[in-house]
């Protein structure tokens, strides 16, 4: 979700990522503030602690932000995250010193700020969702987001906290309308600019960009009729459901592809279906489940053959010498990339 460790880098490919999706009509949007990149806890199920003085948040966070602030992006997206320095023992979507303070006024974003969603357990543990959005509106949030699993009721109960502060003052009645104008600034402002017309675009771009990611240890052997094995982990908190893989590939080379989740088919049945026929295995993000790391040792173990092609974060990497591929990314172009380095290879 950062384009890298080093705050001068990331706020230059920051900077070019607003202006980009701004020149094709998108408002862009920069997260997560006030930055989320030293966090070891997950937000979705806890509130993640960034002990840090504020120098440091300064020198480091903060870069990344304001370069994308003087790239005129127009939101900003909140961190569930609690930085002590800073927002006490609130987290950072909650906190007026962090909203107004430092992005409004020593920063001088003067878009739309949005929350990540509030039913995340960072925002809503302590007092629920409708309770949260409240807070969040009045420490200077101008729109609330809430994921797809909170239903009609959940939308009617934050109407409700949010209508309840207003009345009894938590909530300025002018911190609406200031909320109002922003968000119809931006309106106004994606309205009033067409977008690119799709023949305009330079799709060749991600594809270059794709080929230059991807790296590749060893030597891909020939492949005879492929069978291909992907190991497909549980859909994640944040993006939910998300096509992957390099199964497309395979209608103009008569492979197979076989779907492996945790339940199974077993390593055994895996071989046994790619007796006499090149085993290509696809992964994504094999460091963060160990059942798909077990899988491929157990099937490099007696094929060593084994074209292993990781579409992630290539933090763990097998032990095996056989051929290996990177493509750092689980976008179509990045299975496109890796079904070019495939394809040069066919049975």
């Amino acid at each position: 979700r950062a384009f890298g460790a080093d705050p001068l880098l990331v706020a230059r490919h920051g900077e070019a990522a607003v202006l980009g999706l701004h020149d094709a009509g998108v408002a862009a949007c920069v997260k997560h503030f006030p930055g989320h990149g030293a966090t070891r806890e997950d937000s979705h199920l806890a509130l993640p602690v960034v002990d840090v003085a504020l120098d440091v948040l300064r020198a480091r966070e903060l870069v990344p932000f304001r370069a994308a602030i003087a790239a005129g992006v127009r939101c900003v997206m909140t961190a569930h995250i609690r930085i002590p320095a800073l927002t006490g023992d609130l987290p950072a979507t909650l906190s007026a010193a962090a909203a107004r303070s430092l992005l409004r006024d020593e920063l001088g974003f003067d878009g739309v700020l949005i929350t990540d969603a509030l039913e995340m357990r960072g925002a809503s543990a302590r007092a629920g969702v409708p309770a949260a959005a409240a807070a969040a509106i009045a420490a200077g949030a101008d729109l609330l987001c809430l994921g797809p699993a909170q239903g009609p009721d959940v939308v009617a109960a934050t109407v409700a906290a949010a209508a309840e502060a207003v009345r009894d003052g938590r909530i300025p009645r002018d911190r609406l309308d200031e909320a109002l104008a922003r968000v119809a600034a931006l309106r106004q402002a994606s309205n009033g600019r067409p977008a690119v017309a799709v023949s305009a675009v330079d799709s060749s771009a991600g594809m270059r960009a794709a080929r230059a990611a991807l790296r590749l240890r060893g030597a891909v052997p020939t492949l005879r009729r492929p069978v291909v094995v992907q190991l497909r982990p549980p859909a994640g908190i944040a993006a939910g459901p998300v096509p992957w893989g390099i199964a497309p590939w395979l209608s103009d080379h008569g492979g197979d592809v076989i779907d492996v989740d945790e339940t199974g088919p077993a390593p055994a049945q895996l071989l046994a279906q790619a007796a006499d026929r090149s085993l290509v295995v696809v992964v994504r993000d094999a460091h963060r489940y160990p059942w798909t790391v077990s899988v491929i040792e157990r099937l490099v173990a007696d094929r060593p053959d084994t074209v292993v092609v990781e579409m992630g974060l290539p933090v763990w990497q097998p032990g095996h010498a056989g051929p290996y591929i990177a493509t750092h990314g689980a976008a179509r172009v990045n299975a496109a990339a890796a079904a070019e380095v495939l394809a040069r290879h066919p049975g």
